[in-house]
């Protein structure tokens, strides 16, 4: 494993899925010009709360699929385990909608307190079920390594969720209900290319010892899912409670912004993960997840750095003077993706030592204090306080997951330059918190990219090449 092979593997596999979840972040222009600061909370309100609903039914059976697809060797093999798992996720999607359904009041009433919002409501379980759906079909062309196949069916997906979404709500005047029919849209499209894409391997079989094989590794993986899927709507939901909704469009438009680094999170999982359990053995592994880890560390810090330092400015760009005081929760929504990034590199003691129970305990538990902060002392300080509770959790459970895994690396992690760039870019959150003057933030930019800056890699390279160079003059 090397960190050339990692970067490849980031920029195939790994970054497919950030057409699909960059749509979202593309129409926030559109949502913060067309709807209401509360009405933009609403919009994520419903959308959480269905995401929720895609975890609850995929129950990471498409996690099972990618782990057993290559211990089938017969293409027989793999057309059973693969018509097995698409058969459980129809059984799964049936049971949580009629779920859904028959408590529809309640979930109602869980989500808003105020108003009546049945309809968006019903609109959105037609989209998680084919969402579902679709999540489970596109594991298949990704593990055939179809890798154009796989960018040309996101790219398609996205570009009809995107146009479909203008005509609800700009031509139809749909208003909020046009965003849940874009989606639908999308996912039905996404839905049917994968589906033609997979149509080799489905089958109406299902085989009992697969259902218990993909069952047994995707349980326990799967209460801690279901929490992280959870939490965004809980979080929100309890928002609602203490903040007003304009408050809560503010924490939405937020959101969206650090958006821009949750993309990465996907991408590091897909690519890392079979580069991990390709090589964890190796004797070489230490010292090459060291290179990586530094690698990303750096980059995810600089360029949280920027968008923190630069967030007035990202907001008078692409947002109103209403969203202005979302500068105080867009440093702490984004330092918390930060090392929900890191964690996705850096915290899989727990899973290579098949302990994964662990995982969903340190996730529920790090997320319902995340919850009481925000309950009981995120009040007092405001939005700042909002970005406090969103950072609790994560701030909880990174440490625990990153002090296991080290038993597994056989070099030393210590990286002080990484310590220098965390000091940095809390300095940028204060500065962009009290609106330092522009020429102060950049200069805290600058500092952090000279220090992120591996200036003897450089050198060496430079070396290198202007030995290559001579021993080309010689020879010629």
């Amino acid at each position: 494993m090397t960190l050339r092979e990692f970067v490849k593997s980031f920029s195939v596999y790994g970054f497919l899925p950030v057409f699909t979840k960059f749509a979202s972040f593309l129409l926030v222009p559109l949502y913060i010009r067309v709807f209401s600061s509360a009405e933009f909370g609403i919009v994520e309100l419903v959308v959480s709360a269905m995401g929720f609903i895609v975890f609850a039914i995929n129950l990471e059976f498409y996690g099972a699929i990618g782990r057993f697809f290559f211990d089938r060797e017969s293409v027989k093999d793999k057309q059973v385990l693969i018509s097995t798992g698409l058969g459980l996720t129809f059984a799964s999607a049936a049971f949580v909608s009629l779920l859904c359904f028959l408590f529809i009041d309640n979930l109602h009433g869980m989500l808003f307190t105020t108003g009546d919002y049945y309809q968006l409501l019903q609109i959105g379980m037609v989209w998680s079920v084919l969402s579902a759906v679709s999540t489970y079909l596109s594991v298949v062309p990704r593990y055939l390594k179809k890798a154009r196949q796989y960018v040309l069916f996101n790219a398609i997906s996205l570009v009809t969720k995107l146009v479909s979404t203008i005509v609800f709500v700009v031509v139809f005047k749909f208003g909020v209900a046009g965003v849940l029919w874009g989606n639908v849209v999308g996912a039905l499209v996404s839905t049917l290319l994968y589906w033609f894409s997979s149509s080799k391997y489905i089958r109406f079989v299902f085989s009992v010892q697969d259902a218990k094989e993909i069952v047994k590794f995707s349980i326990p993986l799967a209460p801690g899912v279901m929490i992280i899927g959870i939490y965004q709507p809980i979080f929100r939901s309890v928002m609602g409670r203490s903040y007003s909704l304009e408050e809560l469009g503010l924490f939405s438009f937020a959101s969206r912004i650090a958006m821009i680094l949750g993309i990465v999170e996907t991408s590091i999982r897909l690519s890392w993960r079979p580069l991990l359990y390709e090589n964890i053995k190796k004797a070489n592994f230490g010292k090459s997840y060291f290179k990586i880890s530094q690698l990303v560390g750096s980059l995810l810090l600089v360029a949280g750095t920027v968008i923190i330092g630069l967030s007035p400015e990202i907001i008078h760009l692409i947002g109103t003077p209403e969203y202005y005081p979302s500068r105080l929760m867009i440093g702490g929504v984004l330092i918390a993706q930060i090392i929900q990034n890191l964690d996705s590199l850096r915290g899989f003691g727990f899973e290579v030592a098949k302990k994964t129970y662990m995982v969903s305990i340190i996730t529920i538990v790090s997320r319902a204090l995340g919850i009481v902060f925000l309950v009981f002392f995120a009040k007092p300080l405001g939005l700042l306080g909002v970005a406090i509770a969103f950072m609790v959790p994560l701030l909880l459970s990174y440490p625990i997951k990153v002090l296991y895994t080290k038993r597994f690396i056989s070099v030393n992690t210590s990286n002080i330059r990484e310590v220098g760039l965390w000091v940095l870019l809390i300095i940028a959150y204060v500065m962009s918190i009290y609106s330092s003057p522009l020429y102060a933030r950049i200069l805290v930019i600058l500092a952090c990219v000279i220090l992120a800056t591996p200036f003897q890699q450089v050198m060496m390279y430079l070396n290198n090449w202007k030995l290559l160079k001579q021993t080309r003059n010689v020879v010629s």
